[in-house]
């Protein structure tokens, strides 16, 4: 049977492990020698979380959504998601209810129209669709008027054991509209490279983080499985989801000035660790939105804190329905602050809907 998808199989098997780890052991927590811990913060008060996709909703029952993403304003008007269920890029409109196929859509292949798990998706100032191929270690980008059978162009290209800037199991892009970079997470060689925007599929990428070896690191300027990355609003820094080293990081647009925002204290589940963080986004206000999904939780963490706050766990979901996270993936959020979710494995796509600036630290 093909890989659908390797960061979701390892992020598996290593969640198993930690689980039957857990079941013999209450020391998770002690995993680290800091001694700055503090027990989970959780700020469920006015939370309505609402399922935009799935379930039935908008008609949708199934779909497999593991990356979300806004235009580049962050209006809420239209929700772009990557969908592992039939290989494509659908645009929702939560206005009307409205969904569209973008791109893919035409069955796992190599084609120019075709997409072989769509690992995330984002939009330039021009709402081009970036689109990372994963198993085709490559990114597409489609216009933006391009629907279900449009033939994208390749802009960075992967061969394996080739040269400089291979690309092996790509997780996630980030759009520099302003310096015309596109920044990747190459989550099975442990590295964020760049690439210009207006390169083919022969343009080399630069290494800005990561071990020129490849190999995984837990030294501040090494990565180890890099699933997910984000510009801040001012498009001067990089921050990006270090997975199995249970942090967030950030440095410049060069990987200079490098430093450890958030977590960095061994797995676990206090307010100042990680299980697998595998998403997150960044408000106007430099509050970092992580999908914690070992810990089924979505964090906030204000830059420059030593804490984050639980926004909403399975605890919360429990009072709003019967079924709750698990594995969230990708997370989105707007300039209300509302934050959008690819809750992958409950096949759902949620909104969260809060008062986030009255809960800020």
């Amino acid at each position: 049977m093909a890989i659908k998808n390797i960061k979701v199989l390892s992020y598996l098997v290593v969640l198993l492990a930690i689980n039957l780890l857990s079941c013999t052991s209450n020391n998770s927590a002690e995993t680290s020698n800091k001694s700055d811990k503090g027990k989970d913060n959780i700020v469920n008060d006015n939370i309505v979380i609402v399922t935009l996709l799935g379930d039935g909703t908008n008609n949708v029952d199934s779909i497999m959504p593991i990356y979300v993403a806004l235009p580049s304003d962050r209006s809420s008007t239209e929700l772009y998601i990557a969908d592992v269920n039939d290989q494509s890029i659908k645009k929702f409109n939560m206005n009307t209810g409205a969904i569209e196929i973008l791109a893919g859509g035409m069955g796992a292949g190599t084609n120019l129209n075709q997409i072989n798990n769509p690992a995330a998706v984002e939009l330039d100032d021009d709402n081009n669709i970036y689109v990372v191929d994963e198993n085709n270690a490559r990114v597409i980008r489609f216009p933006y008027y391009s629907k279900k059978g449009s033939n994208g162009e390749i802009i960075a290209q992967g061969y394996i054991n080739d040269h400089e800037n291979q690309l092996n199991a790509p997780a996630s892009i980030s759009v520099d509209s302003k310096d015309h970079y596109l920044f990747v997470c190459d989550y099975l060689n442990n590295q964020v490279l760049r690439f210009p925007t207006n390169g083919n599929y022969k343009t080399q990428g630069t290494v800005i983080l990561g071990r020129s070896d490849k190999l995984k690191g837990n030294a501040l300027n090494e990565l180890n499985g890099p699933t997910d990355l984000c510009l801040s609003n001012n498009e001067l820094r990089l921050y990006i989801c270090d997975k199995y080293n249970d942090r967030i990081i950030s440095c410049d647009k060069d990987g200079k000035n490098i430093k450890v925002v958030a977590g960095d204290n061994g797995y676990g589940s206090d307010s100042n660790q990680f299980s697998l963080p595998l998403g997150l986004d960044i408000d106007d206000n430099n509050n970092i939105y992580i999908a914690d999904a070992g810990n089924n939780r979505i964090v906030k963490w204000p830059v420059g804190a030593k804490y984050g706050t639980t926004i909403v766990n399975n605890a919360a979901i429990a009072t709003n329905r019967q079924s709750d996270f698990f594995i969230p993936f990708g997370i989105v959020v707007d300039k209300a602050g509302n934050l959008f979710i690819a809750d992958t494995y409950r096949h759902r796509v949620e909104e969260i809907i809060n008062n986030l600036k009255s809960n800020a630290q």
